[in-house]
């Protein structure tokens, strides 16, 4: 990645580095299926140096402790987004900002960003055999968290309420109510159903990047999966 990205914000990690086997610790700890260890490979690790967004980051945390959130509401954890390369530098420099998606199971895609929970759920449609790619991870926070009902495969109408699209204050995320319930990467809508939104209300107007999702470090990714066929459903 030296060669492509700026030193100063990306600093390229060796793989016999202790950094870089910290990359791939949060992305094996971060699988939905056992098996995704052996259908993923990483090639290239940089870990991202953002001074504006890590100060940024801090500054919110300290508010939200100020707030009275709990040790686990101001917990930091890790989420996931698989971007075009000629994105990467834009979005480690300037954060990720509202409107980058389209989804609106969580929420309007105008006043949050969506991130993937698991690193081997990255798009909606079954990754191909021999895919190659690159994600960034995120440095998260989650907050409060708000539980939003689960509209697919319900009227097409029904997701698109009012209601279901707003971010709710004095929260910073919202999660489908039965995301754990989702056990394999094949399930129904699973790398939907699975998803994080994030945002954040600046007085009375949300904030076009929330200060509480910081880049952390990009992966160049291969994916090989020999043993399923693309359309099959596994049995278990």
């Amino acid at each position: 990645m030296s060669e492509v990205f700026p030193f100063a914000l990306f600093q390229p990690l060796s793989a016999e580095s202790r950094e870089y086997d910290d990359v791939v610790n949060i992305l094996h700890s971060a699988y939905l299926d056992f098996n995704s260890k052996a259908n993923f490979a990483y090639k290239k690790a940089s870990l991202v140096h953002s001074e504006l967004l890590e100060k940024e980051f801090i500054e919110k945390r300290r508010e939200l402790k100020l707030d009275g959130r709990s040790e686990k509401e101001l917990a930091e954890s890790y989420a996931f987004l698989k971007v075009d390369r000629a994105l990467v530098q834009n979005i480690c420099e300037n954060g990720l900002q509202v409107g980058h998606s389209k989804m609106t199971v969580l929420g309007s895609p105008s006043m949050g960003i969506y991130l993937s929970r698991y690193a081997d759920l990255l798009q909606a449609n079954t990754l191909d055999p021999r895919a190659t790619g690159d994600m960034i991870i995120f440095k998260v926070i989650k907050g409060r968290m708000k539980s939003i009902c689960d509209t697919l495969g319900v009227k097409p109408m029904d997701s698109t309420s009012k209601s279901a699209l707003d971010p709710t204050p004095k929260h910073e995320c919202h999660v489908l109510k039965n995301a754990n319930k989702i056990n394999s990467v094949l399930s129904y809508r699973a790398y939907e159903r699975s998803q994080y939104y994030f945002y954040e209300y600046g007085f009375d107007e949300i904030r076009q990047r929330p200060r509480h999702v910081c880049p952390y470090a990009v992966v160049s990714f291969s994916y090989k999966d020999e043993k399923v066929p693309k359309y099959l459903t596994l049995s278990r």
